[in-house]
């Protein structure tokens, strides 16, 4: 929030000679710019899918798992889309789904994108205010559970857009760009 920002600006101004912090944001946009001018900024770009690919062997390798075959380690890095976190939890539900792994299995996805999928479908079933109060509570549910409200809403956009009609695709883009 705009506080925390503004209260650890003023820790950073009372501690600058004795104290170093780390600042990790996915995006500096969001960072105040008082923030912004009191940082060495170093930008990162996201692993590339080989190198998720890497990773995920490394670990099966280092867990003692049996050979994950490359075709399941690039599927999973490709729904991960970069994100070596995510490939990592992606990696660990197909594991539970299935194990030892085969070369054509399903990669299983997270635990709240299934639930965020099927707001998606509560959503185009019903438009009521009863059906609004639920699916209210579900992304409540979600913030509860430490899920950023910015991912939630961009999956829930593309959950969307998978199941809407063309017209509405650009009313639906145009609202998450919005809230987003």
């Amino acid at each position: 929030s705009r506080e925390a920002q503004d209260s650890l600006r003023r820790t950073m101004e009372k501690y600058m000679r004795t104290c170093r912090i780390v600042l990790i944001a996915s995006s500096a946009c969001r960072v105040t710019p008082a923030i912004r001018s009191r940082c060495f900024q170093i930008r990162l770009s996201a692993p590339t899918t080989e190198q998720v690919v890497t990773v995920l062997q490394g670990v099966a390798k280092s867990e003692g798992l049996t050979v994950l075959p490359d075709q399941l380690a690039q599927r999973i890095a490709d729904s991960a889309d970069g994100n070596v976190r995510k490939a990592l939890l992606m990696l660990e539900a197909t594991k539970v789904k299935q194990y030892p792994f085969s070369a054509e299995q399903v990669v299983e996805r997270a635990d709240w994108e299934e639930y965020i999928a099927g707001i998606a479908m509560d959503i185009l079933q019903e438009q009521t205010p009863k059906r609004l109060a639920d699916v209210r509570l579900k992304v409540y549910e979600l913030l509860t559970h430490c899920i950023p409200p910015e991912l939630v809403l961009k999956r829930l956009a593309m959950e969307l857009l998978k199941k809407v009609d063309s017209q509405l695709q650009h009313e639906v883009i145009t609202w998450a760009a919005f809230y987003v």
